[in-house]
């Protein structure tokens, strides 16, 4: 599916009214491109995607050579993750349906096809920022953040504007960096090196590299640019999120002199700016403080187990939701739950997980594992692994990450296509879903944003058509606005119709979609590879 282009003659010859011996120019053509609407056939949203692909430092032939081989572009068919087991388990359910984080794997409701335009930044650019490396390297690192500045500015600055809907990737030669200068990406909270395929705070993704080809960028549009999610998308117009975070008066760290307490390493400010911008929709933040045992001694109790007794806490946080999440009338609802153990726990390291359940509530949980934290934390004493490239802060970065997951969003390195594939040289950018990232950052970058809201959107699509919206005004309206890639506006154009359907909002609407109830897992170890 291609844009379509109208040939429009703009001079029309009337007899008697034109001489035909005056000499006069010949009526100018003009094309006018005019966006083909996406298409929703048997139940999945067929959608053209732009994605430019920007060459600098490169030849005309392999930007020729490249223009030809992604002539077609790219269709990316991906799934979602299921859990479908209600908590607590129903006994009259079928036994498979009472296994612990039980799924399957179903497809999602849009494919998206890449339509590559690739671009040549020409001797201009790439004498200027040959000229400008000295100033971005220190230590003899050049520092990624800035460059990947310079070539938002520098980009922005020619007829290509990068668009934050549709992200650009952006191929630089190793030679204007002068080969062999390492790169460095600083986050606000600590780097990582060497790196080579980063950036997303801008519009973009960078790979420094010398070859490239197809394969690279069909490869970056199916992880990056055009990621589908890890289970099926919220839809709601605001999200209420509610972060509790716990501590026990027995930890060693919250007493150890020169490390912070739980309290020093939670900012919720800073993690609702976070939500707000992934969503770029309402995002309410509720804070909640547990010390445990005192305020909740059955949670404590369950909790020790860590992740081996994840699914108790999971059916204790369902059956006692009320408790725990403030509610917002109208809001997708998500509860985050990070709690700091002591010497007494019994957990493996730094570990979270996103959740579902039957009842459609969405639950994050992470533990801080007492004995990892004193090892790695570069601040602690008895730090013996460390490198200091980083501000150990797990408590915003587990918020920030799982709450990331039950909000839809997958790690920048992994998709589910005919099985979960990972892939790691795609992780070191500007997001809280990277391994990588570990804390240095606790955002979402502009490609983070893309995805969730044109895969959000799609999910409101399907619940639109299973509610019988299909060729109303409001459904031809939205997709008008996604033919523009204009998500979060098409949306908003349909939401109300959607929530309004039958009176009874967005989980009611939700409740009735295939493969609604998933999990994510997230095992993490710092200073492992993940």
């Amino acid at each position: 599916m291609r844009l379509a282009l109208i040939a429009i003659l703009l001079a029309v010859s009337l007899s008697g009214c034109v001489d035909p011996k005056d000499d006069l120019p010949e009526p100018e053509v003009t094309e006018t491109e005019v966006p083909v609407l996406p298409l929703w056939n048997d139940g999945v949203l067929e959608i053209d995607v732009p994605v430019p692909v920007i060459l600098v430092g490169f030849s005309d032939d392999v930007a020729a050579a490249l223009e030809t081989a992604l002539a077609d572009g790219e269709r990316v068919v991906q799934y979602t993750s299921t859990l479908n087991q209600p908590l607590p388990p129903d006994p009259d359910a079928a036994p498979a349906d009472r296994v612990p984080l039980a799924g399957q794997t179903l497809p999602m409701p849009i494919v998206p096809t890449a339509r590559y335009t690739v671009h040549q930044t020409g001797p201009d650019i790439e004498g200027r920022l040959a000229d400008n490396v000295s100033r971005w390297t220190t230590d003899d690192r050049v520092e990624g953040r800035l460059l990947e500045s310079w070539l938002a500015d520098a980009l922005n600055g020619t007829t290509l504007t990068l668009d934050p809907a549709t992200p650009s990737l952006v191929f630089v030669h190793p030679a204007l960096l002068d080969d062999d200068a390492p790169l460095r990406y600083t986050f606000p909270h600590g780097h990582l090196e060497p790196v080579v395929s980063f950036g997303e705070r801008e519009a973009m993704h960078v790979r420094v590299v010398r070859d490239v080809g197809d394969t690279l960028v069909r490869e970056l549009t199916h992880y990056r640019v055009l990621q589908g999610s890890v289970y099926p998308m919220p839809v709601a117009e605001c999200h209420a999120i509610t972060l509790i975070t716990a501590h026990r008066p027995t930890s060693v760290a919250e007493h150890t002199p020169g490390l912070k307490s739980t309290d020093e390493l939670f900012h919720p400010d800073e993690l609702a700016g976070a939500f707000t911008n992934i969503t770029g929709k309402t995002v309410h933040v509720d804070v909640k403080r547990l010390e445990l045992p005192v305020d909740d001694p059955v949670l404590d109790l369950i909790a020790r187990g860590e992740f081996g007794t994840m699914e108790a806490q999971r059916a204790w946080f369902s059956v006692n939701w009320q408790d725990y999440w403030v509610a917002h009338e109208g809001c997708d609802a998500y509860l985050s739950f990070v709690i700091h153990g002591d010497v007494a726990s019994v957990g493996s390291g730094i570990i979270g997980i996103g959740t579902y359940d039957g009842k459609g509530y969405r639950i994050a949980m992470s533990w801080v594992n007492e004995a990892y934290r004193l090892v790695f934390d570069p601040a602690s004493p008895a730090n013996l692994v460390s490198d200091g490239s980083g501000e150990y802060n797990w408590v915003d970065f587990l918020h920030a990450h799982e709450a990331g997951h039950i909000l839809g969003m997958h790690h920048p390195f992994h998709i589910i296509r005919d099985g979960v594939e990972s892939d790691q040289r795609f992780q070191d950018v500007w997001s809280a879903m990277s391994y990588s990232t570990d804390g240095r950052v606790i955002d979402f970058g502009t490609v983070d944003q893309a995805n969730f809201q044109r895969n959000a959107a799609a999910y409101l699509v399907a619940a639109a058509a299973r509610v019988g919206l299909e060729g109303s005004e409001a459904w031809n309206d939205t997709f008008a606005r996604l033919a523009v890639h204009d998500w979060n506006g098409a949306s908003a154009l349909l939401w109300p119709a959607v929530a309004g359907s039958d009176g009874s909002g967005s989980e009611a609407r939700l409740h009735g979609m295939d493969g609604l109830h998933i999990a994510a897992k997230h095992q993490h170890v710092p200073g492992h590879a993940h």
